[in-house]
C-alpha cells in the first residue's frame, strides 16, 4: 500500500481459462509457485479452501468489491465485510 492507502500492483499473472483454479487440478499450478500468503476473493467453496490450505495460502472472503478498500482494512487489522453465501 502507498502512504495514501492506494494499492500498487507489484506483479500480474494472467492465466488462460484452462488454468483457472476451478479447471486446473494439478498441484503444480502457477499460483502455488509465487509464494502467496493470502488470496482475496468474493466466494469460495470448501474444495477451494482446502486446496489452498494445503499450500499454506490463507483465503480471505469478502463482499467488498474495491481492492484498495480491502487492502486498507487488512493493513489496519479490521474485519472484512462478509460476502454473500457461496452456492456451488
Amino acid at each position: 500500500l502507498q502512504p495514501d492507502g492506494a494499492a500498487t500492483e507489484v506483479e500480474r499473472l494472467d492465466l488462460d481459462t484452462d488454468q483457472s483454479l476451478h479447471a486446473y487440478h494439478g498441484e503444480d499450478h502457477p499460483l502455488f509457485g509465487l509464494g502467496l500468503d493470502a488470496l482475496v476473493t468474493g466466494s469460495a467453496g470448501q474444495g477451494f479452501l482446502q486446496r489452498l490450505a494445503r499450500h499454506d495460502v490463507q483465503v480471505l472472503i469478502t463482499g467488498e468489491p474495491e481492492i484498495d478498500k480491502v487492502l486498507s482494512l487488512i493493513a489496519a487489522g479490521q474485519p472484512l465485510p462478509p460476502a454473500p453465501a457461496h452456492h456451488h
